[in-house]
């Protein structure tokens, strides 16, 4: 069994937590200084931060020197008593200095967790905890992980396990995923740790939390994460099926989300599915639209074209007008559809023409997101002319949304 060893740094003095990481750090990296630590999570992927921010360790001076003591408690001691002084750097020393204590300090370790909420001494207690080679390390990382008191940790504990290839881990976060009551704040860092580490177990636990709405609460978590997944081959047909069968009516879980998420996999399979159920009859409209939109998202060519196909000749009035809004997915500035992107704003300015009021108000909704000066002048002519208000007021606010646009990019351009 193996788990990462996490490394953390004290004053000025880089402490490694095992031979075997002190090994693999000198096969890597200079003799240097050389500090891996976790990575801090990344708010725009809704990922709990730790709670203090990290000094540098590496340069922060150190207010009085430590010294390993010979027992376990007097260890334990100093490390109480540097962490009521808000020595963090010390107390990281005193933390370090038990791991040759092995699994006998698991429960202090945690005793310990549980009186700070400090980041850096988090790190260095869950690193400690990780350096010793037992079979009860990774018992003591999940327990850590299931603890509601020790929320702080969470984040550190799955970032190590998501590392580790012991086979007790995946069941055992699944396990948790399915029992407990609220996931708050770990939510996040579960499933994506469930993610990266894989497999058809995860394929098919995912597929169902989707399905089952006792299991909704890690829902919004698994969609925002399925383009994380190591491995897609038993997924991707799941989500087909999820999103031509399943009724989000009255559900927190939306078939949006669900699209959104699968076309976020990178699997070839997934911009042609999505467009086949965008056109499949028997498919409620409602993820059919969603399945348009996320076909579109790709930026596949095929997959746009066949999107487009229906904004053109569908015989269903809400697929059709559904299709029309989803090629404003596209995109008025992404470079690899910048070709296609001419055609579908041509297709849209057709359809200005149509007879159907909603045809025009959807294709005005459209050019708004991707229209360039060449649409402008048909917009004004709906804007001023056009029989529905309602396509005269998005006409208007198309123009409005080009107009800023091309201001935007003109400012953007060099002198």
């Amino acid at each position: 069994m193996t788990v990462l060893g996490i490394v953390v740094g004290s004053a000025g003095t880089c402490l490694i937590l095992h031979s075997y990481w002190k090994r693999a750090a000198e096969d890597m990296a200079p003799p240097a200084l050389q500090f891996e630590r976790v990575p801090a999570p990344d708010m725009s992927d809704d990922r709990m931060p730790l709670i203090d921010p990290v000094p540098d360790l590496a340069t922060e001076p150190a207010r009085e020197a430590f010294t390993p003591a010979g027992t376990l408690e007097e260890n334990l001691v100093a490390a109480r008593r540097f962490l009521e002084a808000g020595d963090w750097s010390l107390a990281v020393s005193a933390v370090t200095a038990i791991a040759d204590f092995g699994e006998i300090a698991f429960e202090p370790l945690k005793q310990l967790l549980a009186e700070t909420d400090n980041a850096t001494v988090t790190k260095a207690i869950v690193a400690t905890i990780a350096a010793v080679e037992s079979y009860a390390t990774v018992e003591t990382l999940l327990s850590i992980v299931e603890d509601e008191m020790l929320a702080h940790a969470h984040a550190v504990a799955l970032f190590v396990l998501e590392r580790s290839s012991d086979d007790r881990v995946i069941p055992a976060l699944i396990r948790f995923t399915r029992t407990a009551s609220e996931l708050g704040a770990v939510g996040p860092h579960l499933v994506r740790t469930l993610a990266h580490l894989g497999g058809p177990d995860v394929a098919e636990f995912f597929a169902e939390i989707l399905r089952k709405t006792e299991l909704e609460p890690a829902a919004e978590f698994v969609v925002r994460n399925l383009g994380e997944l190591a491995e897609t081959e038993k997924i991707v047909p799941q989500l087909f099926d999820i999103l031509s069968t399943t009724d989000f009516t009255g559900r927190d879980l939306t078939a949006t989300a669900v699209a959104r998420g699968t076309a976020s996999i990178r699997d070839t399979r997934v911009p042609a599915g999505l467009a086949q159920i965008a056109g499949q009859e028997g498919v409620p409209e409602e993820n059919r639209i969603a399945a348009a939109e996320a076909a579109v998202l790709t930026g596949d060519s095929s997959a746009i074209q066949a999107v487009m196909r229906l904004a053109r000749f569908s015989t269903e009035p809400a697929v059709r007008c559904g299709s029309i809004g989803a090629l404003r997915a596209i995109g008025a500035d992404e470079q690899k559809t910048a070709d296609l992107r001419v055609v579908v704003e041509q297709v849209l300015l057709d359809l200005l023409r149509d007879p159907d009021e909603w045809v025009r108000a959807n294709a005005c909704f459209s050019l708004a997101g991707i229209g360039g000066v060449s649409s402008v002048a048909l917009l004004e002519q709906r804007a001023a002319l056009d029989g529905s208000a309602i396509v005269q007021r998005e006409a208007k606010r198309a123009l409005n949304a080009i107009r800023k646009r091309e201001r935007q990019q003109k400012l953007r351009k060099p002198d």
